[in-house]
């Protein structure tokens, strides 16, 4: 316990009550925002494939774009296989820290996605908090760690069902003729 009048002390650890309408809130809108974007990554990345749903500004989430994925089914299974994927293994990830976190008795919150409407993944990743200082290296080692060997054994089934399923296309020689740029009218 601090002495009285230590306004230096840290303050002890609240123990407050998971909030779990707030972390599935924030998982269903970064499934969603990846579901949405994935597709247009996926089509922007491939030399086979092009899209018009690139603006000037990039990637964002606009009423047309939710139009074009949620309305077609081919480009709603493009972004299922990428979004979930990714947001299982950052899922994994972020469980990981929080089990260790639970194991060495240190309060942290539920995983929290945070969603992106631009850009080409549609999140920011996931993060918790811990809300109690780490006591010493090994606590500091094991809940870092923890959440690496989680997100990579998420990852394994993920890597060799890709491999499995991947395919040597040919390069297509280059042209003499400058790049196309890729962007609204679709491009190259």
């Amino acid at each position: 316990l601090p002495a009285p009048g230590d306004v230096y002390a840290a303050a002890p650890p609240r123990a407050g009550r998971p909030r779990y309408l707030r972390a599935i809130l924030l998982f269903a809108l970064a499934l969603f925002t990846t579901t949405t974007l994935g597709p247009i990554t996926v089509q922007f990345s491939r030399t086979d494939m092009t899209t018009d749903l690139v603006t000037e500004a990039g990637v964002v989430l606009t009423p047309r774009v939710i139009r074009a994925v949620w309305g077609n089914p081919e480009m709603l299974r493009m972004g299922l296989s990428f979004s979930i994927p990714a947001l299982l293994i950052l899922l994994a990830h972020e469980i990981g820290h929080y089990i260790a976190c639970r194991r060495y008795r240190l309060p942290s919150t539920l995983p929290y996605f945070l969603p992106l409407p631009l850009g080409f993944f549609g999140t920011f990743g996931a993060f918790i908090r811990i809300k109690a200082p780490i006591h010493s290296k090994r606590q500091l080692f094991d809940v870092g760690v923890a959440g690496r060997i989680a997100g990579f054994v998420m990852l394994v089934p993920f890597l060799l069902y890709g491999v499995s399923q991947s395919h040597p296309a040919a390069l297509s020689p280059p042209s003499r003729s400058p790049p196309a740029r890729r962007g609204p009218s679709g491009g190259s």
